[in-house]
């Protein structure tokens, strides 16, 4: 019997689409490290031992499965501001789409398997630290109620790798609802090959957005999926912020159409609060800094927006140009407004309104002029704000803050379900690698325990929660191609 219940799709497309992929063999290689609550959510059964036998093959790269699509998927991309006509699946690819018990469809992908047809001279392949960091991060970005891929094994391969020192390979299994970006699009529209975009359009509306098939109108469906996926991406965005997340590669090829985050390369929460804080060793001029990644979404959007107007029937170009505009004007403010009201809920505010952004300037500014933690600030905020470090800045803000929650009495409650008491730590993150290299996953584990209940102080260990001592803090993450 199979490990999952493969039924594929996204290989039944025209061969544009994607390149077939043959992983890079293993054979010596070990599974590390199985989610197995991921497992159970996908299969609706107990992992065995004879299921991780299985996918340890398929990680492997020796699974003799027909049923596998494996296949590396086409896609551009504006990285950095610039366009990339060709990226695709360089060190990944797409095993098969996972029909699960619910008849939902979730993408099985490899990372760290080897070379593609998209590799650009690369080896296809990463380190083990990498696949350590995106496991940790993705879960906790899941517990945390944030769309995310997830993480459902680490593999160490047998192989070193060859970076800026020799490191140890490792490949992770993850899963997604898709693993088509905005750059998926991009590389159509740069063809100007209008047969497979709207092949695109099609498949992706009746996987993923299948109300909008109601829809009779050929404009207005394209209306209806841009503006999908841009409510999917302003509420992924706008949680990042309400966490301090900072993704730091915010490219058009890393953002999904159905609004999970994807590609933990040089990502970080923030310890200190920084409005500009870059964490990302390759960012160098702070394009995606946390407070730009909103105006950086939007951008994104747009991006996406401009594929699809040779798709829309009119009497000209200018036409094309006028119709999307006429309807999709509305969207930017669509990302402002989810940011206002994931950011009003640390602050016990349900239903925000626009004064309510001054009020949370104002508490940003004081933490960042007296250099305080982002994550636990508001939880003093919320337990005892007497704890937090008493300045006329603070004073004037509990004023303000304290009349408008007059008439809102759950507004603990509502700080305590958006405001978490356990992130993933830089500095804890940089351990549980470092110790991963030697073999030693036991601060893994008992990170990983920690990050699942985020929002429960009780089932925390003090020692999780704690900011970095000066010699502990993480100035540059990086990516781990």
């Amino acid at each position: 019997m199979n490990l999952f219940k493969f039924k594929n799709t996204y290989n039944q497309l025209p061969s544009s689409f994607f390149s077939q992929a043959i992983p890079e063999k293993f054979p010596n290689g070990k599974l590390l490290r199985v989610n197995e609550d991921l497992f159970t959510e996908l299969s609706n059964e107990k992992i065995t031992s004879e299921d991780k036998e299985k996918l340890e093959l398929i990680m492997n790269g020796q699974s003799q499965s027909e049923d596998l699509a494996n296949i590396a998927m086409a896609y551009s991309g504006h990285q950095f501001g610039h366009f990339s006509p060709v990226l695709g699946d360089g060190r990944a690819y797409l095993v098969g789409e996972i029909s699960d018990f619910e008849k939902k469809k979730f993408d099985l992908h490899l990372k760290g398997s080897g070379r593609t047809i998209f590799s650009r001279g690369g080896d296809g392949k990463s380190p083990l630290g990498p696949v350590v960091r995106e496991y940790i991060i993705s879960e906790a970005m899941h517990s945390l109620g944030i769309p995310t891929t997830r993480s459902l094994a680490i593999f160490a391969t047998d192989q070193d790798v060859q970076r800026e020192k020799v490191l140890k390979g490792g490949v992770l299994a993850r899963t997604a609802k898709s693993h088509i970006r905005i750059g998926t699009f991009e590389f159509f529209a740069s063809q100007e090959d209008l047969s497979s975009l709207q092949t695109l359009v099609d498949y992706t509306i009746d996987r993923h957005y299948p109300e909008i098939l109601k829809q009779q109108d050929h404009n207005q469906k394209i209306i209806m999926l841009i503006e999908s996926v841009a409510r999917a991406q302003a509420s992924m965005v706008a949680n990042w912020m309400r966490v301090g997340f900072i993704h730091g590669v915010m490219n058009t090829d890393n953002m999904t159409i159905t609004g999970e985050t994807i590609d933990y390369g040089p990502c970080a929460f923030m310890d200190y609060y920084e409005q500009n804080k870059v964490y990302s060793s390759i960012d160098r001029h702070g394009r995606y800094a946390y407070n730009n990644q909103i105006k950086i979404a939007v951008w994104n959007l747009y991006r996406f927006i401009s594929c699809l107007i040779p798709l829309i029937k009119a009497d000209s170009e200018e036409g094309q140009l006028e119709y999307l505009q006429e309807n999709t004007n509305h969207l930017e403010a669509i990302y402002r407004a989810e940011n206002l009201k994931q950011m009003a809920k640390k602050f016990g505010i349900e239903k925000p309104v626009a004064m309510d952004e001054i009020l949370i300037d104002d508490f940003l500014s004081y933490l960042e002029s007296e250099s305080l933690d982002f994550t636990n600030s508001f939880t003093l905020l919320r337990m005892n704000p007497k704890e937090l470090k008493q300045t006329q800045k603070l004073d004037a803000f509990l004023k303000q803050w304290y009349k408008r929650l007059e008439g809102i009495s759950n507004f603990k409650e509502v700080m305590k379900n958006n405001n978490p008491s356990i992130i993933p730590r830089n500095h804890h993150v940089e351990k549980a690698i470092s110790n991963c290299y030697e073999g030693d996953f036991s601060f893994f584990d008992q990170l990983n325990l920690n990050l699942t209940t985020p929002y429960q102080d009780d089932k925390i260990e003090d020692d999780f929660t704690k900011p970095p001592e000066e010699d502990q803090v993480v100035k540059n993450t990086f990516c781990g191609t």
